[in-house]
């Protein structure tokens, strides 16, 4: 599931397991990122297979869940010193992409990421590659996963 194999829904709990224990100990994650990410899980299997899943109820699962909730306190803290945008912000934000000399579609591209990272909450790493020509070898995205439907609104 994490290691480069297809990933098939629903998937078995001894691969959720493995993802459970490499999101805590590898991706030092924390562990509430670990249960939304269990729940978006439980929710594709519901969708793509209507399979109702539930990973908290593994007992495994739940203590190696516990067990790095109890950890934690024992772990360094990361303070962040990122400050938030507020509206005013992003609107000032775009004005300046807008006045920019930047090309039509980079100006695009940018306050789109801008304006989804500040309405979803996530961080611009999160939506945006480091360069043009990179691929996540860790998370690839096979090509026949996405589908894709192209509207064009007049």
């Amino acid at each position: 599931m994490y290691s480069g194999s297809e990933c098939k829904l629903p998937p078995s709990i001894e691969n959720v397991r493995a993802f459970v224990i490499w999101c805590l100990a590898v991706e030092k994650l924390k562990p509430d990122t670990v249960k939304s990410y269990l729940t978006g899980l439980s929710m594709a299997n519901i969708l793509s297979s209507n399979v109702n899943q539930n990973f908290m109820s593994d007992k495994i699962i739940a203590m190696c869940l516990t067990g790095a909730e109890n950890f934690s306190p024992y772990m360094p803290q990361k303070f962040s010193n990122r400050r938030s945008v507020s509206l005013d912000g992003l609107k000032v934000l775009g004005h300046r992409i807008a006045s920019s000399n930047w090309e039509e579609d980079s100006k695009i591209v940018i306050w789109a990421a801008c304006t989804m990272a500040f309405f979803t909450c996530s961080r611009m790493g999160e939506l945006l590659a480091d360069s043009a020509s990179y691929t996540d070898k860790i998370r690839p995205c096979a090509g026949k996963m996405l589908n894709f439907t192209i509207a064009v609104i007049y």
